[in-house]
């Protein structure tokens, strides 16, 4: 039970963060990572609650229903690295400094 509040903690925390992240770019590959860390725990949220309620009948059913969200998840989280552009702005020195080098 630990482990589960835990994890859905700190799946909720990344996708606070992405959330942030995209608040402060506007870019689109930000909004994919949030969408993207979003369907990662909300299908694990999910898969607990469901399993749960069901005293795990039809576990095969709700396994599947997890495996295939994530994959969505992960896929989207996929396309939002591949897209990323890497703008930075004036603010980060550091970043523009790296691309120099």
């Amino acid at each position: 039970m630990v482990t589960t509040v835990g994890n859905f903690g700190a799946g909720l925390i990344m996708v606070g963060f992405a959330i942030q992240a995209y608040a402060r770019s506007q870019t689109r590959a930000l909004a994919a990572l949030a969408i993207g860390f979003t369907l990662i725990v909300g299908a694990s949220i999910a898969t607990s609650v469901s399993a749960l309620l069901t005293d795990f009948r039809r576990i095969q059913n709700i396994l599947l229903f997890q495996t295939a969200i994530t994959f969505g998840g992960y896929l989207v989280i996929g396309y939002a690295v591949y897209s990323f552009k890497g703008e930075t702005t004036e603010s980060e020195p550091v970043a523009e400094e790296a691309v120099g080098d």
